[in-house]
């Protein structure tokens, strides 16, 4: 199988053949390089070409990738940081695997300079809108509403959020998942804030957006992971706590809500799960769906121990565990691949520079 730089990967469908094609994206000498990868199957994959960013026009904040119009290909999208106003950079995906000019839409008051952004599909359109927030903004988020052509509008109301840092330069953004409508989040490290409460926002077409804040039974939340795992129609949403070490069970609704169900320790949610030692764990999580049935399931990782848990909140889980990984685990991703509609995992290690593609044979 191919193996592939093991730095910040970025998934989508560049060619619109259909599969998910990867991207890294990473500085050069002033500016940023996007490199494609073209999914060649069965976890394979080819270079598909490079493109040059302008650093000047992005001022250190990574680009990420999302999807900006309805030609189903995914695009590039960065973010100014400005002294004045907020700036958005859209470049659309050519479909030669490279980008047009890029479609700028200045933001005033928004909030600026911006700290982070989260792209997420908010109001189920099936474009990505952005969830922005401003440098010493105290918890509080803007709404950024895709327009369909690469152009975004701000919300005509800001969102209050947990208290919390977010990705300032070079750290990573903070734990979220993604939902049907909705976006969860746990706010990033910060020096002298105990984070103890999520955020969930939630949006409709035309801009109105639900939002909360939810306490956690914990202080720590790390990571988080979001799928229908029983099958019921809902959304749960789990929370790791890395002070407590164990999970919290919500489950999410239209409104914006997280309801508390229970609380459960690593091996009552994984029993093939050994406990790690003390603020050993560097937990990841992952939804997907494994087997084809209507249960999400859940891909949980720590150090350099993977399991695969299907159905993972029913009567009759069943989890898997892999070997173990040469080194801990840096990163996971869960994707179908091949095509076969089946989630795969790529799955990167500290242990060489590159990552790893697992194929599902369920």
């Amino acid at each position: 199988m191919t193996e592939l730089p093991a730095l910040e990967l970025h998934v989508g469908d560049f060619d619109g053949e259909g599969t998910p094609d990867l991207a890294t994206i990473e500085p050069s000498e002033g500016d940023f390089i996007v490199r494609f990868w073209r999914n060649e199957g069965m976890g394979e994959f080819s270079p598909g070409g490079q493109l040059t960013l302008d650093q000047g026009h992005v001022e250190g904040r990574v680009p990420q990738l999302a999807s900006l119009d309805a030609d189903g290909l995914t695009d590039v999208v960065a973010f100014e940081i400005a002294q004045t106003q907020g700036r958005v950079l859209s470049y659309i995906n050519d479909g030669q695997w490279g980008v047009l000019p890029p479609v700028e839409t200045d933001i005033m008051g928004a909030g600026e300079p911006w700290a982070s952004v989260i792209l997420a599909d908010l109001d189920s359109d099936g474009l990505d809108d952005a969830l922005a927030e401003p440098y010493g903004s105290s918890g509080t988020l803007h709404a950024l509403e895709n327009a369909g052509d690469g152009a975004f509008e701000v919300s005509p109301s800001t969102i209050e959020s947990a208290e919390g840092c977010w990705m300032t330069n070079w750290t990573k953004l903070p734990a979220y998942s993604a939902f049907t409508g909705g976006v969860v989040f746990v706010p990033g490290d910060c020096s002298g804030v105990e984070h103890s409460e999520l955020t969930v926002v939630v949006a409709q077409q035309g801009g109105d957006t639900l939002s909360s804040k939810v306490a956690t039974s914990g202080s720590a939340p790390g990571a988080t992971a979001a799928g229908d795992f029983d099958g019921d129609g809902e959304v749960e949403v789990l929370v790791w706590d890395r002070v407590a070490q164990n999970f919290e069970l919500f489950r999410a609704d239209f409104l914006g809500a997280l309801d508390p169900l229970s609380t459960l320790t690593l091996t009552e949610l994984c029993p093939v799960c050994s406990a790690p030692a003390e603020g050993a764990a560097n937990v990841q999580l992952a939804a997907g769906q494994l087997d084809g049935d209507p249960a999400d399931d859940l891909v949980l990782s720590f150090n350099s121990s993977m399991h695969i848990g299907s159905n993972p909140l029913t009567d009759a889980p069943i989890w898997v565990s892999t070997s173990e990984r040469a080194g801990p685990i840096l990163r996971q991703l869960v994707l179908d691949v091949d095509g076969d509609g089946a989630d795969d995992i790529l799955v990167s290690d500290d242990s060489n520079e590159f990552t790893h593609c697992l194929l599902n044979r369920y």
